[in-house]
């Protein structure tokens, strides 16, 4: 089943001609990222990548954002699992622990998992 994965990447401070490379797992096949909207110096934009799963489980998508400062280029990594054909997980049960992860159907009405974070 084919979908579209929306990717924006910021660059900090003077990172500009930002750069998207995607690499799918075996079993996904990803398309070249499609630019939507970006900045004139490159330091702000979002794509758009259209992706098909081709087996059932957790797939992963990886993207690569690298910029240009200067003569470096710096780059930031970043791993995307994608569930293909996988059942959610049943509710906790009473008294398990408060920092299960809550189900919420999204806008999409497609069941969000929303998992709670610490911020250090």
């Amino acid at each position: 089943m084919p979908f579209d994965v929306r990717i924006s990447a910021t660059g900090s401070g003077a990172v500009g001609d930002l750069e998207l490379t995607v690499v799918a797992d075996d079993g996904l096949e990803a398309g070249a990222p499609q630019l939507t909207t970006g900045s004139a110096d490159g330091t702000q934009r979002d794509w758009t990548v259209s992706a098909t799963g081709y087996k059932n489980g957790t797939l992963y998508l990886t993207l690569l954002v690298q910029g240009t400062v200067g003569d470096q280029h710096p780059s930031r990594t970043l791993v995307i699992p994608i569930r293909i054909g996988v059942t959610t997980a049943a509710a906790p049960t009473a008294g398990a622990s408060s920092t299960a992860a809550a189900s919420a159907i999204g806008s999409s009405h497609e069941r969000v998992i929303v998992m709670q974070s610490d911020a250090r």
